[in-house]
């Protein structure tokens, strides 16, 4: 549901009211860290907050409309066509993974394993707990998607910013790669006021081998709330990385409605349904739809789930601490 003055608007009152109180239970607990500004992603937080689902899963969402773009990108000879639908590939699945409650946070070596319809692998695997990073790879046999995020989160007054940094990267058979990231993340009104998501900053595309580039902006809101366009549009040309000022063509929509290239329309939420990915069925034995505080809080035992996230907790923090104790005895017999 789209917002008054963009974004959107998180409209589920149940859900919402489950995160009553959040901020100011945490700020009792870790009150510092918060004020501080600090990463707050590895804070422990309660289960009624969240889906029964993996940040690994979640993921998944912001690719949903791989199987079209990605493909089309890999049938097209037209460097500047191919670097098109590139974009529209990652400006599509923006809006997908905004959702009110909160994935389980991965645990080291958890892994996730899933098919697109067309028959795309998708393989995920959580591969560093401090700092929390993730990598990824999407692969068929005309294109592969592969990177990798590092997990970042702070409070900001009333609002949580968020994002997920690092290179998304995609290879085809011609040896093209054309990289991108993601743009940070506001959720606001956690103290006062409606519950927003909105978008902001950069989203910066390359491809060196074809020499294109493009710096897409997202719209800040203005100091009383409003700004000349909702903060849920961007904009940016595509130009030539040797010459920027070089326009090849104009790019402009909404997270939330559409994206055109001169005019021309390549996506439009009304119209083109994402896809979703299908687990498949003898996955690895670390897969996270094996998370016992998933599986209880998928079948609504909030009290078991919790159980089970404080002894995943516990044994993280434990295999943390062992692991460190290794490290520092090695260093002392080089």
């Amino acid at each position: 549901m789209g917002a008054k003055g963009g974004g959107i608007e998180c409209f589920n009152h149940e859900e919402l009211k489950c995160q009553e109180g959040l901020i100011l239970e945490l700020m009792k607990t870790v009150g510092k860290t918060l004020i501080e500004g600090r990463n707050v992603i590895s804070i422990s937080l309660p289960v009624r907050i969240f889906e029964a689902r993996s940040t690994l899963e979640r993921i998944c969402d912001g690719w949903a409309f791989a199987p079209i773009y990605l493909t089309r990108a890999a049938e097209t000879d037209d460097p500047i066509e191919r670097f098109k639908n590139i974009v529209a590939f990652a400006v599509s699945g923006l809006y997908n993974p905004c959702k009110q409650l909160k994935p389980f946070n991965p645990i080291l070596g958890e892994t996730y394993q899933a098919v697109w319809p067309d028959g795309t692998q998708i393989d995920i695997e959580h591969s560093s707990h401090h700092p929390p990073v993730s990598h990824f790879m999407a692969t068929n046999e005309k294109w592969r998607l592969y990177g990798y995020y590092e997990y970042k989160a702070a409070l900001r007054g009333n609002s949580v910013v968020g994002k997920q940094e690092g290179p998304n990267n995609v290879r085809f058979q011609d040896g093209t790669v054309i990289t991108f990231n993601c743009p940070s993340v506001r959720i606001s009104g956690f103290l006062y006021g409606d519950r927003i998501i909105e978008l902001f900053g950069d989203i910066h595309f390359e491809d060196k081998k074809n020499d294109l580039g493009l710096k897409l902006t997202f719209t800040e809101r203005g100091f009383f709330g409003f700004g000349d366009h909702d903060s849920d549009y961007f904009t940016g040309d595509i130009v030539k990385l040797s010459n920027p000022e070089i326009k090849l063509s104009k790019v402009e929509g909404s997270f939330i409605g559409n994206i055109k290239f001169d005019g021309k329309c390549y996506w439009d939420l009304e119209k083109i349904d994402p896809f979703t990915e299908s687990k498949i069925e003898e996955p690895l034995p670390s897969d996270c739809r094996y998370r016992e505080d998933a599986n209880y809080l998928a079948r609504k035992d909030l009290d078991k789930a919790q159980e089970w996230k404080v002894k995943l907790e516990v044994l993280q923090r434990a295999d943390r601490r062992l692991r460190h104790e290794f490290a520092d005895r090695m260093k002392k017999t080089q």
